[in-house]
């Protein structure tokens, strides 16, 4: 899977993929959350800092752990459409399905036989669901 998301950036538009970093999506209370994978385009100006990251990516994508409950990995996706990543992807690994989730709180499943587009994040990024589980 990190081959494929490797080729979400390409050497034309500067970005950083960043593997479980911390991010907070919430303050008073402070809640931080763990995203497997969490990419930032360069196209925007802030310095992506190495430690718990205050700053929305672009792209999130985590993986559902096989004793993880959906309504678990459901409530973090909501946290980051609240927080403003435009893109989030939920990665069922033992479904081999990908949920898709922007700008609105209801995502769209899709299947291995599926391809995944970088909508408006990463323009051109085309990705069969298949290639991620291979």
């Amino acid at each position: 899977m990190a081959c494929e998301l490797s080729n979400f950036i390409e050497p034309s538009r500067p970005a950083r993929l960043v593997l479980r970093s911390g991010l907070v999506p919430r303050r008073d209370p402070d809640t931080v959350r763990g995203p497997d994978v969490s990419y930032f385009s360069f196209a925007r100006p802030p310095k992506i800092p190495d430690d718990c990251v205050e700053i929305a990516p672009d792209l999130i994508v985590e993986i559902l752990e096989r004793n993880e409950s959906p309504a678990s990995a459901s409530e973090r996706v909501r946290d980051f459409i609240a927080f403003g990543v435009p893109l989030v992807w939920l990665v069922e690994t033992t479904a081999k399905t990908v949920t898709v989730s922007s700008g609105n709180m209801r995502g769209v499943e899709h299947h291995d036989t599926d391809t995944l587009d970088g909508g408006t994040v990463r323009p051109g990024f085309i990705c069969p669901v298949a290639d991620l589980f291979a």
